[in-house]
């Protein structure tokens, strides 16, 4: 593996274990070299895009839409394909029966609040929980 990736073996050992921290570098040096692999779970990424901090990063992949996927979340997809503000992207998503908008700006991240909640969601759950504030509290 650190042959085909190009890059010391030092930095891959221990990726076996929960607490290996790789860095960003490191990743995206290993995808580079293996993400043709058809068991590979990225291959069918088209694009990319990263965000990071003091603290860690996020790297989030832009895949290529299945038929099943287009099929079931072709409105959602059709919003997000639209080259507009996010407050037009957030209107478009709200305007959708079946989408539930979560607000999770709040300072804290475990509190959010529901501003819009979905047909379906309602009807299944025998309530609309649109306008409520939620805080997670982990035990």
């Amino acid at each position: 593996m650190s042959r085909r990736c190009e890059i010391p073996d030092r930095l891959l050992r221990g990726m076996n274990e929960p607490d290996w921290s790789p860095t960003l570098k490191t990743l995206l040096r290993i995808e580079q070299a293996i993400g043709d692999d058809p068991a590979w779970p990225s291959h069918d990424v088209y694009s990319w895009h990263e965000a990071k901090d003091e603290v860690g990063f996020i790297f989030c992949r832009n895949r290529k839409v299945s038929e099943r996927d287009a099929n079931t979340f072709g409105p959602v997809l059709d919003v997000y394909a639209k080259d507009v503000s996010e407050e037009d992207r957030l209107s478009g998503l709200a305007a959708l029966s079946n989408v539930t908008v979560i607000d999770v700006t709040a300072e804290m991240p475990t509190e959010f609040f529901i501003s819009k909640h979905a047909q379906t969601a309602c009807a299944a759950l025998g309530a609309d929980y649109t306008g409520k504030r939620e805080v997670v509290r982990f035990v």
